[in-house]
């Protein structure tokens, strides 16, 4: 019943019918659902047909029907004059509401959500109207409870085909965005009483964890117990993304399991069974709101709480039974949530925690038990199981979600993972000491807070040290869905046991082996087919951009000349043209510096990280800029600013030299032998020697000046639009062709086009 209520959503997502279709199935299938329980279960092949499947059909339709008309209800919304999405885009206005959730202050920046309840234009009166707004601020310090007066323009949150900013906040039912708006205080304490003392508890921890112990121990602290990410630096945070231990970070099922067992635990200790039971699911619903409700948070407390309730009233839990009414719940109160990366990893790590964990842990023990005594297969059983098979059941089932959402794998999460996992239970619990003693006697919080300094201390250390492993990281290059779904195909097909054991076992082996030889078979022919051949090989893909180019030297080395703003675009593109055994790039060089220009070299450089970045061009004051730099100071990557005249020797006698840098018009000359190949962003042609430009292939990012570059008889003239009028001789457009490719020995052109 809850698969098919999750399946409507999913539908509901791909159909886009309205909220009145949903209604009217939902409707017949309810009076259906009737019909069938009353009238065909008179009939004897019903009755049979039911004792092998014991749900009403209808039933399941109605419950399916019941998935998409929640979701259609949630996403097509009609906003009306009350509304704040309504005054989108309108020029500056003013609004004032209450922050209405705890506020996120990172170290440049502060994000306020404010709920709004009224809204004045420049010529009228204030009015009453509805909705939440993201407020983006410099690092300033706001409170949870306090009403604001906001004086900016109201934002549609972008959204592009690499990332929907609109998608993410509406799961938190947010579609406003104001971008650093003029703000003052009005009042104070407007909130909810319980969020104010919650939160002003939340507060006041922080500030007690930052308070006892130095960085980067106190911002991991706060990640563990109060999920406040904020102060981890992107270094460290980059250190558990590499080594795969990010979910130590992040509360989740772990951190609740743990915490669940303990408060039930300790108030058996003084306190009957049920009530027992009872408090601790009430401290585990008050420390999710605690820190921030977050999807995997929630889903991890909703099934701790199923959990000790269920075995409260003597019922055995059913781990994937669970896991569905868990998730069924939540997806009835926000549908959004199924499209949310933590809700998809939190359910996926759990789901092979239910179907494998146990199954792992039975089989380590059996083959223990052929080698060892059983005495040492009891101790060894609990450790090995918690630490490392868990772990890995886990990672079975969240591999795909975490390759579609992040591109990249982590070779040294089974070294990881072990090592540094068993010490979190004492962090949780000296910290959670800390902080509680804290809260009432700050000098016996501060003892707790050294003892919890050395397992922080450990943790921090050891995953620096195993994030420097070499080729710890795998980049990937673009996966979709279909791709998860094969994987998921394969994996239950391999390893769920069917109903006929020798036929499935006589099927799975042949299977597995050619598999296992057509994986080698592509990856070598890959291998082969893209290998070096002595050429000189450049693309242009992107008809909409003339300036991305993407180049493969004569000994292999890969570079990237400007990326464009479609990001799946270009990286498909550059995927396609590379090993699957190498995914670096050794250059990139940017040559056109617009907003719009940089927005795709972000997750570009994250999905192959260069090993050697040159501006030459100025640097604009963005946050595109701001991601680029973040991202060579991580990675410590090679970068420099080039001027008119320098010169990048790529080997192999290739060459990119900038004939001239200025403002944002930039002519870069690539040589090899004899061939020579010219970009220009938009430069007039007697700006640069005639001789520079004749015999070469002259690509031009507009058609402004094709007849004139034409005079400079170029050997061919490539522009990034249509030429008006009668074509011009030795002339391609790109919009004309698609993913052109140029290949040259140094003496000889060849011209691909498709």
């Amino acid at each position: 019943m809850s698969i098919a209520f999750l399946i409507g959503i999913l539908c509901a997502d791909w159909w886009s019918l309205s909220v009145a279709v949903w209604l009217i199935c939902l409707a017949g299938f309810a009076c259906l659902t009737v019909l069938e329980w009353r009238w065909l279960a008179r009939f004897t092949w019903y009755k049979k047909l039911r004792r092998d499947f014991s749900l009403p059909f209808f039933l399941l339709l109605t419950l399916f029907a019941a998935g998409g008309w929640r979701y259609a209800g949630r996403t097509d919304i009609q906003w009306g004059t009350s509304d704040l999405p309504f005054y989108h885009q309108q020029g500056p206005l003013e609004i004032q509401g209450v922050i209405c959730e705890y506020p996120q202050l990172n170290e440049s920046s502060t994000r306020l959500v404010v709920c709004a309840d009224a809204l004045k234009p420049r010529s009228t009166q204030r009015f009453a109207v509805e909705g939440r707004v993201l407020v983006h601020l410099r690092a300033s310090d706001w409170v949870y409870g306090q009403q604001v007066r906001l004086y900016g323009e109201l934002l549609e949150p972008p959204a592009n085909e690499e990332f929907s900013y609109k998608a993410y906040l509406a799961q938190r039912s947010i579609y406003t965005l104001m971008e650093f708006p003029a703000i003052s205080l009005m009042d104070s304490g407007q909130g909810n009483w319980f969020f104010n003392l919650v939160y002003s508890l939340r507060r006041t921890a922080y500030q007690r964890i930052n308070h006892f112990l130095p960085q980067p121990q106190a911002g991991l602290l706060n990640g563990i117990l109060l999920g406040i990410e904020t102060d981890i630096s992107l270094g460290l945070e980059k250190a558990f993304q590499d080594t795969g231990t990010a979910h130590i970070v992040a509360i989740s099922g772990f951190n609740m399991t743990l915490l669940a067992s303990l408060f039930l635990k300790n108030f058996r200790r003084w306190l009957p069974l049920l009530w027992a039971g009872f408090l601790a699911v009430l401290t585990i619903s008050f420390y999710t709101i605690l820190v921030g409700a977050a999807p995997a948070v929630v889903r991890a407390a909703l099934m701790s709480g199923i959990s000790m309730t269920g075995g409260l009233i003597g019922r055995r839990q059913v781990g994937h039974f669970t896991l569905a009414i868990t998730a069924a719940v939540m997806c009835a109160f926000n549908p959004l949530l199924l499209w949310n990366a933590g809700f998809q990893l939190s359910a996926a790590a759990t789901f092979g925690l239910v179907i494998y964990g146990e199954r792992m842990q039975a089989g380590f023990i059996r083959l223990a038990s052929r080698r060892l005594a059983q005495a040492w297969v009891e101790r060894l059983s609990g450790p090995v199981g918690e630490y490392f098979l868990f772990t890995l059941a886990a990672q079975v089932t969240t591999l795909p979600v975490l390759l579609v959402h992040f591109k990249r794998l982590s070779l040294s999460t089974l070294i990881s993972n072990p090592l540094i996992l068993p010490p979190q239970p004492l962090v949780m619990q000296l910290g959670g000491l800390a902080v509680l003693f804290g809260l009432f006697f700050p000098w016996l919080g501060q003892v707790f807070a050294y003892l919890a300094w050395i397992p922080l201390a450990y943790t921090t250390s050891l995953v620096n040290k195993l994030a420097e492993i070499p080729h710890g990281v795998v980049l990937l290059g673009d996966l979709d869905w279909s791709f998860a779904l094969f994987y998921y195909a394969l994996l239950f097909f391999f390893t769920l046991p069917g109903k006929n054991q020798v036929g499935w076992s006589a099927l799975r082996k042949p299977m597995l082996s050619l598999f296992g030889l057509l994986t080698v078979a592509v990856v070598v022919w890959n291998a082969v087919l893209l290998r070096p051949d002595g050429k000189l090989h450049i693309w242009l893909p992107d008809a909409d951009n003339a300036a991305v180019i993407f180049i493969r030297t004569p000994s292999g080395k890969h570079i990237l000349i400007n990326a464009g703003e479609n990001t799946n675009q270009t990286s498909a593109f550059i995927g396609g043209q590379m090993p699957l055994l190498r995914r670096q790039l050794d250059l990139i060089l940017v040559t056109q510096t617009a907003n719009a220009d940089l927005q795709a070299l972000p997750q570009i450089m994250e999905r192959y990280y260069p090993k050697a970045f040159y501006w030459a061009a100025p640097q604009p004051d963005s946050q595109h800029v701001d991601a680029i730099s973040a991202l060579l100071y991580q990675n410590k990557i090679t970068s420099q600013y080039l001027i008119s005249g320098e010169r990048i020797d790529c080997g192999d006698g290739t060459v990119l030299e900038i004939i001239s840098a200025r403002d944002k018009e930039v002519v870069l000359l690539l040589t090899y032998k004899d061939f020579r190949l010219l970009l220009s962003a938009g430069e007039d042609k007697f700006s640069i020697p005639e001789q520079t430009a004749r015999g070469a292939v002259v690509v031009l990012s507009t058609a402004d000046n094709v007849s004139a570059w034409q005079q400079t008889q170029p050997l061919l003239l490539i522009s990034g639009e249509r030429v008006s009028g009668m074509p011009v001789a030795g002339w391609l457009s790109l919009p004309d062709v698609k993913n052109l490719q140029l290949n040259s020995d140094g003496y000889q052109l060849w011209v691909l086009q498709k």
